[in-house]
């Protein structure tokens, strides 16, 4: 019978009245806890009283004919939570990875663990911590005290007092709720992509043993209650999406959105710190004269390749931009008069000026020329190479013209032997990835060349081209990944998602303010919020979701005057919002 049970769950019949029922506290209980998702076995042990006592009193509720049964697979869909939206007609499917596109990897390590180290699909999951539960918040460790050694908590956490705990099971409890928003829901339940529910209900059960609050009723649990109340929501969640077949079908898409998108981020963050490199090692080898001079003949140009035009936007772009010229921050040599006596180089100037000198004998050695005041080697035997006694002195020499002198020699060397700088091999190997479509690879690529040569023009416009144009290729998945962030209440990793659609479709209006919508559930910045939500109203001015989110934000930001107004042009485009009505009676 157990197995028949299993596939079956209780429903409260909807229109029952229950105020004329003989309850008892126990019926009342029980009648709180049925939901129309958890079988019997679940609600015994969430509610700590067995499986066997809770059907005995499911029953008693049956006969009194309050209570229906329904299939597990049937059970109440989850709550949407999308924003709601007055647009016509419907957007075209996105595009999403099928779910074997997950990878199958290892068994996870069971929730609480020690040594526990997130995968990629773990990585993936996370685009923001969600919050946790504010009681919780409450609790955790100021920045300045340090961890334990290989831990996610702190000494002063594991030894709270006021818990009656072991040291183990604090250990547990603690490492959960600081990983566990950062693992996939199948490392939550430290099962694999492809396990069957038995298996998926089997380490749900287990793990509610360890870390629900009411397996250690009567006892004191201090601080550690509401991280054990937040643990077991997560478990909760986990298995109610793994548990379903269209439910965890939508996640296993989502995660393949998100490893997508987070490979590319992940390289571009690569190519980022290499360009940074680059460009520190360039600035400490050459001075800021032996930038480009207008001595110095510019490389081919670069064909740019046609590209939609888009209007300017204000709003926040997380769209990677090419590394600062070395030559705006580098500071200026103060010139010193004959008068004066500099002071005594230190040690690292030193260091730095003889590197430098290096650097321009081997520059001078491979244009075939010398530098101006270097001594030509006298072979053995041959006349002395001392000036006659009574002749001139040698006049100074202008350091940053012998420099420029050498650029423009080394530049005009490689025209003529055929040679070719780095940068344009950069640029070269950029255009090669970009003909392959591998936008990702020629952004970075771009990035060296830029940081190589920052004086290039055409190269920092070519790299901004590319660098929009995978935005744009990435904004449909990143749109993917926000409809179900939405859709499941991850309001700031929605936020996040719809900001990069809004990098890669700056004329979106739905984008903008679905990002800044996103913002302002996630008690995220109202300013960020703002500026989304005001460039779609531009983009749209007869959006009525871009004007009651505008009017939100100002309303939450405490500038009655401004909202009032959105939300009356708001109520003009539709009457019956009811939102809208109950906020503007009570602004007026």
């Amino acid at each position: 019978m157990g197995e028949v049970e299993e596939s079956r769950v209780p429903r409260l019949k909807e229109g029952a009245n229950f105020t004329s029922l003989p309850l008892e506290p126990a019926d009342g209980y029980i009648l709180s806890q049925i939901d129309g998702r958890m079988a019997l076995s679940e609600i015994g042990l969430v509610t700590g009283l067995g499986e066997e006592r809770v059907r005995e009193l499911v029953t008693k509720l049956e006969g009194h004919g309050v209570i229906e049964w329904i299939g597990a697979d049937d059970g109440a869909a989850a709550p949407s939570h999308e924003p709601p939206s007055r647009r016509s007609g419907k957007r075209p499917p996105v595009e999403t990875l099928p779910p074997d596109a997950y990878p199958k990897s290892e068994r996870a390590t069971p929730l609480g663990a020690k040594s526990r180290k997130p995968t990629k699909a773990a990585k993936a999951a996370k685009a923001a911590k969600a919050a946790k539960p504010a009681e919780a918040k409450a609790e955790e460790p100021k920045p300045s005290e340090p961890k334990v050694p290989g831990e996610p908590y702190t000494l002063s956490e594991l030894e709270a007092a006021g818990a009656d705990l072991g040291p183990e099971r604090r250990k547990a409890i603690l490492r959960a709720f600081y990983t566990m928003d950062e693992l996939t829901l199948y490392e939550v339940l430290g099962v694999g992509p492809d396990d069957e529910k038995k298996a998926i209900r089997t380490a749900y059960f287990k793990l509610s043993k360890q870390f629900h609050p009411d397996t250690m009723y009567g006892k004191d649990l201090g601080a550690f209650k509401a991280k054990m109340v937040a643990v077991f929501k997560r478990l909760t969640e986990a298995y109610e999406v793994l548990g379903k077949k269209k439910r965890r079908a939508e996640y296993d898409a989502y995660i393949g959105l998100r490893l997508k998108t987070l490979r590319a981020e992940q390289r571009l963050e690569k190519g980022k710190a290499k360009a940074e490199e680059v460009a520190k090692e360039r600035e400490s080898v050459l001075p800021p004269a032996m930038e480009a001079s207008p001595e110095i003949p510019a490389a081919p140009a670069i064909p740019s390749a046609p590209v939609a035009s888009a209007a300017p936007s204000s709003t926040p772009s997380s769209t990677p931009s090419r590394p600062p010229s070395p030559r705006s921050s580098a500071p200026t040599r103060p010139s010193v008069r004959p008068s004066q006596r500099p002071s005594a180089p230190s040690t690292s100037e030193a260091a730095r000026d003889t590197k430098r000198r290096l650097m321009a004998r081997k520059l001078a050695a491979a244009a075939g020329r010398k530098l101006p005041g270097q001594r030509r080697s006298v072979p053995p035997g041959s006349r002395s190479s001392k000036a006659p006694p009574g002749a001139s002195s040698r006049p100074p020499v202008d350091r940053s013209q012998v420099i420029r002198g050498l650029a423009t020699s080394l530049k005009m060397s490689a025209v003529h032997t055929g040679g070719v700088d780095m940068a344009q091999r950069y640029v070269a190997q950029a255009k090669r990835d970009e003909e392959a479509g591998d936008l990702v690879s020629a952004a970075n690529y771009l990035r060296l060349a830029t940081a190589l040569a920052p004086e290039r023009e055409d190269v920092s416009a070519y790299h901004d081209r590319v660098a929009q144009e995978l935005a744009v290729d990435l904004a449909d998945t990143y749109r993917g990944q926000a409809a179900y962030e939405e859709k499941n209440g991850k309001w700031a990793d929605a936020a996040l998602s719809w900001g990069k659609v809004c990098d890669g479709r700056p004329n979106d209006p739905e984008a903008h303010w679905k990002a800044a919508y996103g913002l302002l559930k996630a008690s995220g910045d109202l300013s960020r919020a703002k500026q989304y939500a005001q460039r779609a109203v531009d983009l749209d001015g007869s959006s009525f979701d871009a004007k009651k989110t505008l009017g939100l934000i100002f309303h939450g930001a405490g500038m009655p005057e401004s909202a009032r107004r959105l939300l009356e042009e708001a109520k003009a485009l539709d009457p019956r919002d009811e939102m809208v009505e109950n906020l503007l009676r009570e602004l007026t």
